[in-house]
């Protein structure tokens, strides 16, 4: 794991265990049909993937990062899919 991915999985095992956000309105008071859309593509994400324990990781006033576990379909190893409003970082987390 490269040292950017160790303090992406670092801050999801926080998050997660601070218990689960799954839902924007456990974030925000409001928040755009825009910021429904980018979670509602991350938990689609997560459903192609067969993921799991999915959760908002951190949220700021314009972006916010969601990220779950799966296995890879090809090798089995457990990876960690970590969506910012820029991109989807997956990667082995074994």
């Amino acid at each position: 794991m490269t040292k950017k991915q160790k303090e992406m999985y670092e801050s999801y095992k926080r998050a997660f265990n601070r218990g689960p956000k799954t839902e924007l309105r456990e974030v925000y008071g409001n928040y755009s049909h825009a910021k429904q859309e980018a979670l509602d593509y991350c938990k689609s994400l997560q459903s192609r993937l067969n993921g799991y324990d999915g959760t908002i990781v951190g949220h700021s006033a314009h972006f916010f990062s969601y990220a779950f576990k799966y296995a890879d379909f090809n090798t089995g190893n457990m990876c960690l899919c970590y969506c910012t409003h820029a991109n989807d970082y997956k990667f082995a987390i074994d």
